[in-house]
């Protein structure tokens, strides 16, 4: 069985906001979020 790191677990919810912010289909709310949790992540690493 193989364990994820907490890098590999950050990197995952970053690939998920990346994936929000760049899909057309995402409303503007929901791009916004993304920012908004990518910007406070950088900030508290």
């Amino acid at each position: 069985m193989q364990t994820s790191s907490l890098s590999d677990i950050h990197l995952n919810e970053w690939q998920k906001n990346h994936f929000v912010v760049i899909s057309c289909s995402s409303t503007q709310g929901q791009k916004v979020d993304a920012y908004d949790t990518q910007i406070l992540h950088i900030q508290y690493t």
